[in-house]
């Protein structure tokens, strides 16, 4: 089932989820700022279309939560240390994540990707595919350190050896980068692409996205928790999941 950005997201804003105040929650909710998918609005408050969706699920499921402000490679660091009962929500699942974590079925599938690109490139504005585009040695892509953009692009950068500007911005940072000529394409959720691109200043009206002819569609997204998350926390939310029949 493809997502409705736009109603979800509005109900996101609207409903802002109050925090729990328990002091015995079942698990530490982890969230990284990335708008419009997680977005914390002030100490107390988180909204986003991840949060919004994966809330359903706890709600659901009767899985009590607080959540807590991290960003992602520290949530990783905890999860591979396996400190405490903890979950994040929104991730690809990848056999090395699979290692140190467990992962709920999918309960969130988006729109698919696309090459945000400046408007005034047009060597970037010919390509069709993203087979040809990767593995244009002339050209560079913006990647997230330690960041997975999902198992076809993964595979895809690795196969073509295509040229990476490595970066530790966040998603804003990275368009930020990209206007100025830090690099020549971003890899972007379509899902996202309006609300960053009208989010960052220096960006408004210079670019635009490309959606090719052999994006694949759009990858799911996981529950990623601790192996201190017990197996029958991991089953409800499951149960809930496919009660709530998010994804089809």
């Amino acid at each position: 089932m493809k997502i409705n950005t736009s109603t979800l997201f509005a109900a996101a804003v609207l409903s802002c989820l109050p925090f729990s105040s328990a002091n015995s929650a079942d698990i530490d909710w982890l969230v990284h700022e990335r708008p419009p998918f997680r977005m914390w609005i002030d100490d107390t408050t988180v909204t986003g279309l991840f949060v919004e969706q994966a809330a359903k699920v706890f709600r659901e499921a009767g899985v009590s939560f607080e959540w807590r402000r991290s960003s992602a490679s520290r949530t990783q660091t905890l999860l591979e240390k396996n400190r405490g009962a903890i979950c994040s929500t929104g991730w690809f699942k990848t056999e090395k994540r699979q290692a140190y974590a467990k992962f709920s079925k999918p309960f969130y599938q988006g729109n698919g990707t696309g090459a945000l690109v400046r408007n005034d490139h047009t060597e970037v504005l010919l390509y069709k595919t993203f087979e040809e585009l990767l593995a244009d040695k002339h050209l560079s892509v913006g990647v997230r350190r330690k960041w997975s953009y999902g198992k076809y692009f993964d595979a895809l950068l690795e196969k073509n050896g295509t040229k990476k500007v490595v970066h530790d911005q966040t998603n804003a940072g990275s368009i930020a980068m990209l206007a100025a000529g830090r690099f020549d394409y971003l890899l972007i959720s379509v899902d996202t692409s309006d609300f960053l691109m009208n989010s960052v200043d220096r960006a408004k009206g210079k670019l635009k996205v490309l959606k090719m002819t052999d994006a694949p569609a759009g990858d799911l997204r996981y529950i990623m928790c601790s192996n201190n998350v017990s197996d029958e926390i991991m089953g409800r939310l499951n149960d809930a999941i496919d009660r709530l029949k998010l994804v089809k």
